[in-house]
């Protein structure tokens, strides 16, 4: 559902929708961002910079973006879910003028701001809640420090305690790239930048 996808590619899966596999899916949007040395991955990177919780991580998200187009996707996705977390901190922080510590609590505010945003679409409502969900899935994952291994390698907390040692693929390190650009759509369109 990402607005980074051509109409064609989109138009393509769609009309081949009941022939292809989700892994057929994720391979035709993985060489899409692969194509011309991650060339989109990297044009959409840089649009972030319109925001100012996004452009003080610019060293971050080059270095992630390094380490995805050399196949690194371990660093890729830990670099980028930990600094999932601190754009959401920061947003709540600067732009509702809540600060919060936890992440939850974050989350919870920019649900409420977007149920309360009247000029969003459904569309786009349902996109951004999509994105949202998946996100507090990562963040409430059951992380238990006696035995990390029960969590799934999606956990934020995993990732973060340094316990997600499993080979990391393309698709969940692009994924990541994914989520973090339609949460930028969103704090634009929150911050009426859009």
């Amino acid at each position: 559902y990402s607005d980074e996808l051509p109409e064609e590619l989109v138009n393509s899966i769609h009309i081949k929708r009941e022939e292809l596999s989700i892994e057929d899916v994720d391979k035709i949007i993985v060489d899409y961002f692969r194509q011309n040395r991650c060339e989109a991955l990297k044009k959409m990177v840089k649009r972030w910079e319109t925001l100012d919780y996004f452009h003080c991580r610019e060293r971050i998200f080059h270095e992630a973006l390094v380490n995805h187009s050399r196949k690194y996707y371990n660093s890729s996705v830990t670099l980028l879910t930990i600094h999932t977390e601190g754009i959401i901190t920061d947003f709540v922080r600067t732009n509702l003028k809540n600060p919060r510590f936890k992440v939850q609590k974050a989350i919870e505010d920019i649900k409420i701001e977007l149920n309360e945003k009247e000029d969003v679409s459904i569309y786009e409502f349902e996109v951004y809640s999509d994105v949202i969900e998946r996100i507090e899935e990562a963040f409430n994952e059951n992380f238990n420090h006696a035995d990390p291994d029960t969590a799934s390698n999606k956990s934020r907390h995993k990732i973060a305690h340094g316990h997600a040692y499993e080979i990391e693929n393309e698709v969940n390190s692009l994924k990541r790239f994914l989520y973090l650009n339609e949460i930028h759509c969103l704090f634009s369109r929150l911050s009426n930048l859009e």
